[in-house]
């Protein structure tokens, strides 16, 4: 009888567990789609915006005066790097954190 309600209660922990992780691929799973959708609705406005600064302060670049050539320079390098962090790592950063606030609550 003992051997029956051991194989019993460990059958319904590994149930629960199975639920709880088939819940977590779940939870991934929306997160991911509703990530994917979101950057694919504004990455357009995101990268114009993007461009436009970049081609704004390249003009910069331009001029004769040390300080404002740099200025330009540094400018646009860090614009550059800030849109493509914004379109690439920032949407993995953002999944990371969400699923990581769900196995927190678990």
């Amino acid at each position: 009888m003992h051997d029956c309600q051991t194989c019993s209660n460990f059958y319904r922990r590994y149930h629960d567990k199975y639920d709880l992780l088939q819940d977590e691929f779940r939870i991934v799973r929306e997160t991911m789609d509703a990530t994917i959708s979101a950057v694919s609705s504004v990455a357009q406005a995101i990268f114009v915006s993007g461009m436009t600064i970049i081609g704004g302060f390249s003009a910069i670049i331009f001029v004769s005066f040390p300080v404002l050539k740099s200025f330009g320079l540094i400018t646009v390098i860090d614009t550059g790097f800030s849109l493509i962090s914004a379109l690439t790592i920032l949407p993995v950063i953002i999944v990371f954190m969400h699923r990581g606030d769900k196995w927190k609550r678990v």
